[in-house]
């Protein structure tokens, strides 16, 4: 300072910062940019009065390497100095405005931080413009104009940009109401306060906690977490978003992921299964192939697992069982992908996340889950609502109707394949088609006895006629008390049935059904439900729980394909009992049912 003074300036530039800003210091620091300014400043009142100044905000440094916004914060530092006697020159805001327009080895000299000839030449049109005489008015609406420079929608999710231009709305009225320029840069520096308590995509990343037991790579964050790698190019792409494995070269591919990097402790015996979901894509040349996953537990690799994986241009689930491994036990430090076996140069792997799961159905729930998600499949739930008597009527219930008595085999007719079924059941030989009950128990006393067969072989005979019976195992109607189906059961573990054959719905797509329900007692029941297709059929279990309230849960059908036919619900409940039917849904994700869960026994219970 000595040595500047010694000049007697009239005008002194003082440009610095660029060094600090490139280590990420923060300018309001104590003993940092704003401290030092603010001594230099009071250095050159003392001693020269008359001396004016003029603030040079630091020129932006090659973006690939230092983040932009750190300079847009060192810029923004200024206008708390700025008063009579000491201007700004925006030369970050003009280099920002430059980018725009140019790539960065245009403006510099190195391809660091230092301008070149051109860049100088802006660098002094700036400071020649800055000092152009210009009024009060022109300076309160400059800075109301300003109030958005260097924030772009694009480095913020949809939320957080319509809160901060609503922010800046109001900040510019308010800068544009002032009448002299030191109200006006209050008001701006008040209002770039609250501009920057807005969080950008970046930063919420930066927050965002990462887990090692379900680690999805949907942001660049995760890239944090590769420790190393052999043979293989890694990068994140957004646009999958996944982690993008390319191979350099064919020894032994892989990449390594360090756990201890999470923000919580994953401890091998809570976790029976992983599950990966990646994309081998048919342009690669190696064709179908294993990806083996080795982790580390308390630093010592365990021997890896593999899962064979096949060429696909969808992202794919594979499942990979640990409940037996050797030396599962401890903490799990990192973990060790070999994408490909004997693989070739520049194939590429596709990895949308690695989940570890507790038990079998949490694996099989998140391997639906995970695949959908990353391929980016939309399908919504398919909600079955029983809201009046039409849609009761849709209920049916499987066994109601009429009988042929005598008729054992169920085939519509009477002969001697009646009888004889009905003589092995009575001395326990086993038969190969199961007993129609209610067609063999022709007196209707509620068992099968030497009676039922004397009166079929007088039918049989001609002694007797041919006669008929109506069953009932339940009757479905409509209670406007409760707003929902009312089943009332006239057998043990009645069933009603759903016929899905008109809807053109897939199993492909919807692989869980949630029910929402309750009895009229206020019981718990069992529910076994069967869910159709083309294909065949796949049989799960839910609980409606106890308690007076509707209820809902949800049965999982991962393993059926093919276009579904009906559904069908057996109540674990006996003969005389009541239980109200709200709704059922097809849900694509265990999540997407989880939610349809909650909605639908929020919308019931509001009855």
């Amino acid at each position: 300072m000595s040595e500047i003074l010694a000049y007697a300036p009239d005008l002194l530039f003082i440009e610095f910062g660029t060094n600090e800003c490139m280590q990420g210091d923060d300018p309001v620091a104590s003993g940092g940019y704003v401290d030092t300014l603010t001594q230099a400043i009071a250095a050159v009142n003392e001693a020269l009065p008359e001396c004016d100044i003029v603030l040079v905000a630091p020129l932006i440094t090659n973006p690939i390497f230092f983040p932009s916004y750190w300079f847009y914060d060192y810029a923004d530092s200024l206008y708390s100095l700025e008063r009579n006697g000491v201007a700004i020159a925006d030369g970050t805001s003009i280099y920002q405005y430059m980018l725009t327009h140019k790539r960065y080895i245009d403006m510099s000299g190195d391809f660091l931080c230092h301008p070149s000839d051109f860049g100088s030449r802006v660098v002094v049109q700036t400071l020649l413009r800055t000092l152009e005489r210009g009024s009060e008015a022109a300076y309160i609406s400059g800075l109301s104009q300003r109030i958005l420079k260097y924030r772009y929608e694009n480095e913020y999710y949809e939320t957080q940009w319509q809160e901060l231009t609503a922010l800046a709305a109001e900040g510019e009225a308010e800068i544009a109401a002032c009448t002299d320029a030191a109200s006006a840069r209050s008001a701006y520096i008040s209002n770039i306060a609250r501009l920057g308590g807005v969080q950008s995509i970046a930063d919420i990343i930066e927050a965002t906690a990462v887990d090692c037991s379900k680690l999805v790579f949907n942001m660049s964050k995760l890239l944090d977490l590769v420790s190393g790698t052999l043979s293989l190019n890694v990068k994140y792409d957004g646009s999958e978003p996944a982690l993008v494995t390319t191979l350099t070269g064919r020894r032994t591919p892989y990449v390594l992921l360090d756990y201890t990097k999470g923000d919580g402790t994953v401890n091998a015996e809570d976790y029976g299964y992983a599950v990966i979901t990646l994309k081998h894509p048919t342009s690669n040349k190696t064709g179908s192939t294993d990806v083996k996953l080795a982790f580390g537990i308390n630093g010592k690799e365990t021997a890896a697992e593999a899962a064979p994986i096949v060429q696909s241009d969808e992202y794919r689930s594979y499942i990979i069982d640990l409940t037996d491994k050797s030396g599962w036990s401890g903490q799990i430090t990192s973990l060790k992908i070999t994408p490909f076996a004997s693989p070739s140069n520049d194939d590429v792997m596709y990895i949308s996340s690695v989940v570890l799961c507790a038990d079998e159905t949490e694996a099989l729930d998140t391997a639906v889950e995970r695949a959908r998600i990353a391929n980016k499949y939309s399908d919504s739930v398919a909600t079955a609502l029983i809201a009046d008597s039409d849609d009761a009527a849709l209920l049916t219930v499987p066994g109601n109707g009429t009988v042929l008595l005598g008729d054992a085999d169920a085939n519509g007719a009477l002969n001697a394949k009646d009888i004889l079924l009905v003589r092995r059941t009575l001395v326990g030989m086993s038969v190969a088609k199961p007993l129609n009950t209610d067609a063999a128990d022709m007196d209707n006393d509620g068992e099968i006895t030497p009676a039922d067969c004397l009166l079929l072989r007088k039918t049989l005979a001609g002694v007797i006629g041919e006669d008929s019976r109506d069953i009932t195992f339940a009757t479905v109607s409509f209670s406007d008390k409760m707003q929902a189906a009312e089943i009332v059961t006239e057998r043990d573990g009645a069933a009603v049935n759903y016929d899905l054959s008109a809807q053109n719905i897939s199993a492909d797509d919807f692989k869980y059904v949630s029910l929402c329900a309750k009895t009229g007692d206020g019981s718990a029941v069992a529910v076994t439900v069967t869910l159709t297709s083309e294909d065949g059929s796949v049989t799960d279990t839910l609980t409606i729980s106890s308690g007076g309230q509707f209820y809902a849960d949800t049965a999982r059908f991962t393993s059926l394909g093919g276009k579904l036919t009906s559904v069908t619900f057996k109540f674990d409940v006996p003969a005389g009992s009541t239980v109200y039917f709200d709704s059922f849904v097809l849900s694509p994700t265990i999540t997407a049912a989880r939610n349809a869960e909650t909605v639908r026994v929020g919308a019931a219970n509001l009855i």
